[in-house]
């Protein structure tokens, strides 16, 4: 479990964070320990153990798809994944986290399904 990590609380957004720039990439880090803060979010993390970019909609067929802990301050749990996105997606929501209440939105919620660059800036 992540540091500062606590979880389990009634009410909480159940959150699956993927990316494509692996489950070292500075990003995913930020917005983990973002969501993590703001004390309303279960955050997991299933992301590739190598950059993927421009592979986020392809899918493994023809290897199989390991996945081991990864240590990510303020997530309940990561793994790093050797797949691509969309294999991070399916093995987290189907094998790593079931029963966490995760699970692929129906065609009336929202879901961010295409690769997005969050851009912040700090302002006084």
């Amino acid at each position: 479990m992540g540091e500062g990590a606590e979880g389990g609380g009634v009410g909480r957004i159940k959150v699956l964070v993927v990316n494509d720039d692996t489950v070292t990439a500075a990003g995913l880090h930020a917005l983990v320990a973002h969501l993590a803060a703001t004390a309303r979010c279960d955050v997991y993390v299933a992301a590739p153990d190598t950059e993927r970019s421009g592979a986020a909609h392809c899918i493994s067929i023809h290897s199989p798809i390991n996945a081991e802990p990864h240590d990510i301050p303020g997530a309940l749990q990561a793994f790093a994944c050797g797949g691509t996105p969309a294999d991070c997606t399916m093995i987290g929501v189907g094998v790593l986290y079931p029963g966490q209440g995760l699970s692929f939105p129906t065609q009336h919620e929202p879901c961010l399904t295409h690769k997005n660059t969050l851009h912040t800036r700090n302002t006084l």
